[in-house]
């Protein structure tokens, strides 16, 4: 059987505390727990369903929220086990999270939000779109724009000052003003903006006590710069950057641990940048040898040695072994040539060019007016030979990107699963399973994530199509079971929205049989894969409200409402279910909202009918 994926890391501690039921308080402790759900044992045989909400306030961890039961398991000794999804803002405290973890759940997760690291009077606040980071903020004096060019000696301090009154006078960014002075080009502003954010996400890197909260949520476009940051790259320099021994050394498995690639593609070709020394730690990771022994063998200073596995570690590229279990990716699988053949090509090309000019040294600040000074650079100075040679070569990569991509996609539309693997039907075992690493890595998203949007919505698809026919055709079962279905001639995963539609029509039919938990769990799915789309969350809503789970309804109903707030059925249902919880107040004004929409709306008359006389 796979193992389960997560999206957050999962932490094991026992810690003992309370959970509330329905006003009842049951003694608890948790088994595992992460960033968006924990798993915990409960005595006293409480009467939980899943999908029930329950209370958590569980103070060594810092967990005080509602959950959502999802999985109920039975223990010995009056007991039994609960699987919770954390409800409400995900938040932590950073000695029970490690930083590398939250920020790759939240890559993972897709998530679109603002995440606040706070420690003492330091705040660092990093801003996710579809689970990219794009963008950070720190209140520190030296994690500003200017004082980090000042450090870097391409400002003096009274060119700073200068340009600071400018930005306080004018309303404009730093960057924008340093161009207008002719202190940094126009072309330099992305990477001079971009390096500063990137050296605020790093330094995240270095809060060993605090906490952090993020909120969801569409993000504050007018205030926001978006760059392209890899996120696993970021994450593995943030981590390569501590330098407290201490942390290293937590972060750290056992001595006679086994380390092992990961056996998951999205974990094993990311857009990660790798020297010689990773490479030659990397080379050690066969699933035989030990932590210990791959430090040992590394001939580096245990410390750095150390430091490099625990990188690779929180990147998830590699894992730990449980014992007795036997490494999923072998050497035959997957080469550690093909891990670095790319950043390999790359680091050639870039070695092949000839060495840049050294950038003049800041001049004294002028003493005549700076915006009248010839060296102001003029909007339309054209790239340099070596910076035109990159964009166009870019240009070139990423065109031909595209249409393998377009190849591709056609593939898993118009195809089978065999065509989408890329192998014989005959194929031995250990060929297909190399076929699936060769394609996965080709279509990772995260090497490409600097496409347009569009593409990276078939880019989604089509990895996820690859994953889909592995697991399918190595399995014999589901082998079996694929081949017998003449409806499975084809891979026929397409985009979000096609998947959406499908699995809308799927919960419409279990409404309609009644089978209302079914329902509702299946529209949920076509609303995660469409979120924008207000009719999915309704009906996820009316399949909840069927099924006795008014407090759930209501919040999917809202969700609903807020994508469509002029619908007067939406209205009318969220009054029904405000009536079942004995919201009185609540419902009425939800009724009457539906009827000014809609005169004599049938269910929001009969939900007036319904309340009690005041």
């Amino acid at each position: 059987m796979p193992r389960e994926k997560r999206r957050f890391h999962r932490y094991h501690k026992e810690v003992s505390f309370k959970l509330t039921f329905n006003g009842k308080v049951y003694d608890a402790n948790t088994e595992d727990y992460s960033v968006d759900g924990l798993s915990v044992c409960v005595s006293g045989y409480p009467p939980i369903k899943t999908g029930d909400i329950v209370n958590l306030d569980i103070g060594k961890i810092n967990v005080k929220s509602g959950g959502k039961v999802i999985r109920i398991s039975p223990r010995s000794g009056g007991r039994i086990g609960l699987g919770i999804i954390r409800l409400g803002m995900m938040h932590g405290s950073l000695e029970d999270f490690e930083t590398s973890d939250v920020l790759l759940g939240l890559q993972r997760s897709v998530k679109t939000g603002v995440i606040y690291f706070k420690s003492g009077n330091v705040q660092k606040v990093v801003y996710f779109k579809s689970g990219d980071m794009i963008f950070a903020t720190s209140n520190l004096v030296e994690d500003r724009l200017g004082d980090m060019l000042m450090r870097e000696g391409r400002i003096t301090l009274d060119q700073y000052k200068e340009s600071s009154e400018a930005m306080e006078k004018d309303g404009k960014r730093l960057g924008a003003v340093l161009v207008e002075m002719g202190l940094i080009k126009s072309k330099e502003l992305f990477s001079v903006v971009k390096r500063s954010v990137e050296l605020i996400i790093l330094s995240i890197f270095s809060l060993r006590s605090g906490d952090f909260l993020f909120k969801e949520g569409e993000l504050p476009t007018d205030e926001v710069i978006t760059l392209q940051l890899s996120a696993a790259n970021l994450i593995y320099r943030g981590v390569k950057a501590i330098d407290d021994i201490s942390t290293i050394k937590s972060m750290c498995p056992a001595a006679d641990d086994r380390l092992t690639f990961s056996s998951d593609p999205l974990n094993l070709f990311q857009d990660l940048q790798f020297d010689e020394t990773d490479r030659k730690v990397l080379t050690l990771v066969d699933g035989t040898r030990t932590f210990k022994e791959t430090v040992d063998s590394s001939g580096l200073d245990p410390f750095e040695a150390m430091r490099l596995i625990s990188a690779l570690l929180c990147t998830r590229i590699i894992e730990v072994l449980d014992l007795g279990q036997a490494a999923d990716v072998s050497p035959e699988d997957v080469s550690i040539g093909e891990i670095f053949k790319e950043h390999h090509e790359e680091q050639t090309r870039q070695a092949a060019k000839p060495a840049p000019k050294p950038s003049p040294k800041p001049a004294a600040k002028p003493a005549a007016k700076p915006a009248a000074e010839p060296a102001a650079e003029p909007a339309a100075e054209p790239l340099p030979d070596e910076a035109m040679e990159d964009a166009v070569e870019e240009k070139k990569r990423s065109d031909e990107m595209i249409r393998k991509v377009d190849e591709m996609f056609a593939i898993c539309e118009e195809h089978d699963y065999y065509s989408v693997r890329g192998v014989d039907k005959r194929a031995m075992s250990g060929q297909v399973k190399r076929a699936y690493y060769m394609r996965a890595k080709e279509f990772h998203p995260d090497k490409h994530f600097r496409l347009p949007e569009n593409v990276m919505e078939k880019l989604n698809a089509i990895f996820t199509t690859i994953t889909t026919a592995y697991s399918t055709l190595s399995s014999p079962s589901l082998k079996l079971q694929y081949d017998r279905d003449p409806m499975k001639g084809r891979a026929r995963v397409v985009d979000p929205s096609a998947r959406a539609e499908q699995k809308f029509e799927e919960a419409s039919t279990l409404m309609r049989k009644g089978r209302y938990d079914e329902a509702a769990s299946t529209f949920a799915e076509a609303a995660y894969l469409q979120s924008e789309m207000p009719n999915y969350h309704y009906f996820s809503g009316l399949a909840l409200a069927k099924a006795g789970k008014h407090k759930e309804a209501e919040r999917t109903l809202q969700r609903a409402i807020k994508l469509d707030p002029f619908n007067a059925e939406y209205l009318a249902e969220l009054g029904h279910v405000y009536l079942a919880l004995g919201f009185n107040l609540r419902a009425k004004g939800s009724f009457e909202k539906a009827i000014k929409l809609s005169a004599m709306h049938k269910r929001a008359m009969e939900g007036l009918a319904a309340l009690p006389d005041e």
